[in-house]
């Protein structure tokens, strides 16, 4: 059985915050089947190659923003698949720019962070929709 590309990308947001076995039953699929998946996604996507800080950030922005109670930087590390050197450089990077805020432990998204995220959104359609169309000089 092979899933394309969407299904994969929305397995892989809801096992940020789901067990593999409550992933299968909200996507209909069996445990083994989404550990196959996420596992071979995760490799692929931080294996192959390698993030740029556009990226970085908005991987760290997109964990906090999914946890409403905030996230601890533990957590971050964790989701974002960051060494604990760059975590502490990329939080940095966050709090001084605005957009997280850190409360008891706990980082929170700002309103400039979510900003950021959807600019960066828009960012990648407009560079989907370019490579589409090819580029006429």
């Amino acid at each position: 059985m092979s899933l394309q590309a969407e299904e994969i990308e929305m397995i892989m947001g809801l096992r940020r915050t789901m067990t593999v076995k409550q992933v299968a039953i909200a996507v209909g699929l069996s445990e083994f089947t989404i550990q196959k998946y996420s596992k071979g996604l995760r490799a692929k996507r931080y294996s192959s190659e390698n993030r740029q800080k556009l990226e970085i950030l908005r991987d760290i922005l997109m964990n906090v923003k999914e946890m409403k109670r905030g996230l601890r930087r533990t957590r971050i590390m964790y989701s974002a698949n960051l060494s604990c050197d760059l975590l502490k450089q990329y939080l940095n990077i966050c709090l001084s720019n605005g957009f997280l805020q850190e409360e008891e432990g706990f980082y929170h998204i700002t309103l400039k962070g979510n900003k950021y995220l959807k600019r960066y959104q828009d960012l990648m359609k407009l560079f989907k929709f370019k490579s589409k169309e090819g580029i006429k000089e």
